[in-house]
């Protein structure tokens, strides 16, 4: 499935006919709906708490997109911030090998962390939505290309 996915994904990106011909793009899009749904089911059945952090994350994303503040200019504090997640990370990768495991990761930490992590991908998406919708920055997407954005 995940194949099939990568797939659509290649030719909804690559070949323009496709995507610019009414009923093809429908279909093309129809047919990646529902590789995508296959496949975050099966995923869903793996990793049911995570996946669901997720999707709720994505829903938020989606709609959030027209929020109204400019976040591109946040690009150097998410970056900053990314390398201060990156390096507890490897911090507490280290000591967790050298002391007991227990004292290192408790859940709670564990949740605050991947709660900073999910929200710090929130604003990502929010400043690339802006970035390539915006209109105001130098490199913009039409509105008539829907399936490449």
């Amino acid at each position: 499935m995940m194949c099939a996915t990568f797939v659509l994904i290649i030719v909804l990106i690559c070949c323009c006919d496709i995507r610019r011909k009414v009923s093809l793009n429908f279909i093309f899009l129809v047919l990646f709906t529902i590789t995508e749904g296959f496949l975050l089911g099966s995923m869903v059945v793996l990793f049911s708490e995570a996946v669901l952090w997720a999707e709720g994350a994505n829903a938020l994303v989606s709609l959030l997109q027209n929020w109204l503040y400019d976040l591109t200019a946040l690009s150097g504090t998410i970056w900053v911030l990314y390398w201060t997640l990156f390096l507890f990370a490897l911090l507490c990768a280290i000591l967790r090998s050298r002391v007991n495991h227990q004292l290192i990761f408790l859940p709670p930490i564990k949740n605050v962390y991947l709660f900073i992590l999910i929200h710090l991908n929130f604003y990502c998406l929010l400043m690339d939505t802006q970035l390539i919708l915006g209109g105001k920055h130098k490199y913009s997407i039409n509105p008539e290309e829907y399936i490449f954005a």
